[in-house]
């Protein structure tokens, strides 16, 4: 299974996992900016985006610049992303989840083409939840004919 990256530098192409540029360094500071795109929906938002930068002065361009790169600099550096939370407390995100499920029949007849609704519900009034999931066994005999999905709106967290 090919796994997509969380983060990528080539808006048109999400496997673009390594941007290589050559710059000509001269005297003073210098900054720069590269864009990180992610696709619309991540499936994990927990683990921070590790970025990795490597650095080195090459002969094409030295013989331009007055800089030099001293033999015991470091020549890489790790940085962590971490994704921004929507947690009350010390970024320590405490889930309140409720599952409710009924059925809306209050007795079933096995008949051929009974019809058995059962209403599952699925609250969280407390800090983000993260990958989710609800599943619903049932027995072998009956089988899934019809599946609804209901979205109320997300509500947002007033501080």
């Amino acid at each position: 299974m090919r796994r997509i990256n969380r983060g990528f530098f080539d808006q048109s192409d999400p496997s673009s996992r390594i941007l290589q540029k050559f710059v000509l360094l001269d005297s003073g500071s210098s900054c720069f900016g590269f864009p990180i795109f992610m696709p619309s929906c991540i499936a994990d938002i927990v683990s921070p985006l590790k970025i990795q930068i490597s650095f080195s002065q090459t002969e094409m361009l030295s013989g331009n610049s007055t800089s030099i790169l001293d033999i015991h600099s470091r020549t890489e550096e790790y940085v962590e992303v971490p994704f921004q939370r929507n947690c009350d407390s010390n970024n320590s995100c405490v889930a309140d989840l409720k599952l409710n499920f009924s059925f809306t029949n209050d007795t079933l007849v096995v008949v051929n083409q009974a019809h058995l609704t059962v209403l599952v519900s699925l609250d969280n009034p407390g800090d983000d939840s993260f990958n989710t999931s609800i599943v619903l066994h049932y027995p072998e005999g009956l089988s899934l004919s019809k599946f609804d999905t209901v979205k109320v709106p997300l509500s947002t967290h007033q501080t």
